[in-house]
C-alpha cells in the first residue's frame, strides 16, 4: 500500500509499506522525527480526518504499542513541530531535554520525571533548582528551589523549563580518610570520641598491602648488584615510618578554613600518652609518612651500603649513625688474606649523582654557546 509520511520528518514524501504495517513501524522505516519534530503528538490522518495519535515516549520508553494504528492505502502520517519542552539536568540517570505531552493537564514532576528514569541513589532528595521563564512579567527569569517531597514531585513544569537534580554531598558523616606510606587512601568508620588510637591501635597496623607486595616481589636482577642496593636503599627509606611526625587535615565548618594539626605518630598510637591522642570528627583525612616521604635526622635514617671483594662475606649491611668505614669491614667478617688494605675504594651515591649532574650542566653551557657562536 502507499502511504504519505509528512511535516517535521527526517525523510518526507511517499512510501510503499506491507498491507500490515503499524504507524510505529512506518516511522521506524521512514527515519522518524526531526529534532525540531514531536514526538508525542504524531498523528494519522485518514481521508482529512485524525484517526489517531501516537505518543513515541510511551512506545521507547514503556514498550507500550497499544495505541499503534495499522495503516491503510492513502494514510498520512503527520509530524507536528515539537511541543513545549523542558531540560531536566545533573544528577539523573537520563538527563535530557523532554517533550510535555499536550494530553497531560498536569505534566508534574513526578510524570515527566518518570521519562527520565527516575531519580539515582546520588541524587539528592533536598536540591532540586527550577529555573524558568514567564515572557509575562517585568522580569521573566525566575529560580526556585523544591525537595523531592509529594509536594515537590506535583510542581507543574511549564515550557523553558530547566530542573537541575543536584548530587548528594560526597561527605561522610562518620567516617575518616587514612593515607599510609604512599598506599591508596583508605575510608575508616569511627564513633564519637574515637582518637587516632582507634584507628591505629598498635604498629601491626601501619602495614599496608603495599608493604607486603615490595617486600615478596622478587627482584629483577641478582643479590649483590648495584641495582638490588638501589631497591634495598629505596625500599628501606619507603617502608620506614616517619614515627616523629603526621598529619591531620581538617575542615572548620565554622567557616570552612582548613586546617592542618601536626602530632607524634608514636605517641598516638601508644594508649599511654593521652596528650598527643589527637580526638577525630567526621570527614578529616589523617596522613602517615615514610622517610623517603619527609626526612628525618642523620640518626634515624635507614641506610645501607655494599661492601665486595676481598671481605669474608660481601653483600649489603645496614648501618648505624656512628658506623665507620671499619665497622663495616667488620660487618663483613673483615678482610681476607689476599686483600690489599691501602688499596680500597670507597664511592658514594650521592657524590655520583652529584658529579653527573655537574657534568649534565657543563654540557648544556657547551651546546649554548655553540649554538649563540653559529
Amino acid at each position: 500500500i502507499e502511504i504519505y509520511v509528512v511535516g517535521q520528518t527526517a525523510k518526507p514524501g511517499k512510501y510503499i509499506v506491507s498491507s500490515v504495517s503499524t504507524l510505529i513501524n512506518a516511522l521506524f522505516a521512514t527515519g522518524g522525527p526531526t529534532a525540531n519534530g514531536s514526538m508525542r503528538n504524531i498523528q494519522l490522518v485518514r481521508q482529512g480526518k485524525v484517526m489517531g495519535v501516537v505518543d513515541l515516549y510511551q512506545f521507547l520508553l514503556h514498550g507500550d504499542s497499544s495505541r499503534d494504528l495499522v495503516l491503510q492505502a492513502g494514510d498520512v502520517i503527520k509530524i507536528p513541530p515539537v511541543g513545549p519542552q523542558v531540560a531536566l539536568l545533573g544528577s539523573i540517570p537520563n538527563p535530557a531535554i523532554y517533550e510535555l505531552s499536550p494530553g497531560e493537564t498536569s505534566n508534574s514532576l513526578e510524570a515527566v520525571l518518570r521519562y527520565a528514569g527516575n531519580t539515582s541513589v546520588f541524587t539528592s532528595p533536598l536540591q532540586v533548582s527550577i529555573e524558568r521563564i514567564d515572557p509575562d512579567k517585568l522580569k521573566p527569569l525566575s529560580a526556585m528551589a523544591i525537595s523531592l517531597n509529594k509536594e515537590g514531585l506535583q510542581t507543574r513544569l511549564k515550557a523553558g523549563d530547566i530542573v537541575t537534580f543536584l548530587p548528594i554531598k560526597p561527605a561522610f558523616e562518620n567516617a575518616v580518610s587514612l593515607r599510609l606510606l604512599g598506599a591508596p587512601s583508605v575510608r575508616l568508620p569511627i564513633k564519637p570520641g574515637a582518637t587516632i588510637h582507634d584507628i591505629l591501635p598498635n604498629k601491626e597496623s601501619l602495614l599496608t598491602n603495599l608493604y607486603f607486595m615490595r617486600r615478596f616481589t622478587p627482584p629483577n636482577s641478582g643479590t649483590g648488584t648495584k641495582d638490588d642496593l638501589n631497591r634495598i636503599r629505596d625500599t628501606a627509606r619507603l617502608d620506614q615510618i616517619n614515627w616523629d611526625f603526621a598529619l591531620l587535615e581538617r575542615i572548620d565548618m565554622g567557616d570552612l578554613s582548613p586546617q592542618v594539626i601536626s602530632f607524634n605518630l608514636a605517641d598516638a598510637i601508644n594508649p599511654a600518652s593521652p596528650n598527643q591522642n589527637v580526638t577525630l570528627k567526621p570527614g578529616d583525612i589523617i596522613t602517615v609518612f615514610s622517610q623517603k616521604d619527609m626526612q628525618v635526622s642523620s640518626e634515624k635514617q635507614v641506610r645501607v651500603v655494599r661492601i665486595q671483594g676481598e671481605v669474608k662475606a660481601p653483600g649489603i649491611y645496614q648501618l648505624r649513625a656512628d658506623d665507620t668505614l671499619p665497622d663495616v669491614i667488620a660487618k663483613a667478617g673483615g678482610t681476607t688474606r689476599s686483600a690489599y688494605i691501602y688499596g680500597t675504594v670507597l664511592s658514594r651515591v650521592a657524590v655520583k649523582e652529584q658529579q653527573q649532574k655537574n657534568l649534565d650542566q657543563v654540557i648544556r653551557n657547551l651546546q649554548s654557546q655553540l649554538a649563540n657562536s653559529t
